[in-house]
Formats: C-alpha cells, sequence, structure tokens
C-alpha cells in the first residue's frame, strides 16, 4: 500500500483518484470503519488519499478488521 510512514495517530493512504477515494470510504462505511476521503482542492490533484486515524482505544480486533478491509479493497489502490 502507498502509506506514507507516520509517527502519529494518522495514516494516508494515497489513491490518487477523487472516485475511487469516495468508493473506498463508503466500502469502509459500510464495513462499520470510519476513514476520511481526502481530495482536491484539499491536496493536490491526483494525489487523493483516505486518512486513517488510529487511537489507542481501538481494540486489536478493530485493528485486524480495518488490515482486512484494506487486503479485501487492495485492488482500489495504486
Amino acid at each position: 500500500f502507498p502509506v506514507t510512514i507516520v509517527e502519529g495517530p494518522i495514516v494516508p493512504v494515497k489513491v490518487g483518484d477523487a472516485s475511487k477515494t469516495m468508493k473506498i470510504k463508503e466500502l469502509f462505511k459500510k464495513e462499520g470503519l470510519f476513514v476520511s476521503a481526502i481530495r482536491f482542492p484539499s491536496v493536490k490533484m491526483g494525489t487523493d488519499r483516505i486518512r486513517i486515524s488510529i487511537s489507542a482505544s481501538h481494540s486489536e480486533e478493530q485493528i485486524r478488521h480495518l488490515m482486512a478491509c484494506l487486503q479485501k479493497n487492495r485492488g482500489l489502490f495504486p
């Protein structure tokens, strides 16, 4: 996955396309996961991304569910 290594709780995952970014957001919502869709003009055109916020209050099960959803939708990422 095109993930920027960060030391904070917000993990940006590059998608690169606004419509795919919104599709991913909706797919994750159906799975019970909230991710933010970041698109132009908030970011440079073609650098659209989802933003995942992780906190200490998330359980290991929730993190595993997130990872499974990312893997299941792998084809939507560059």
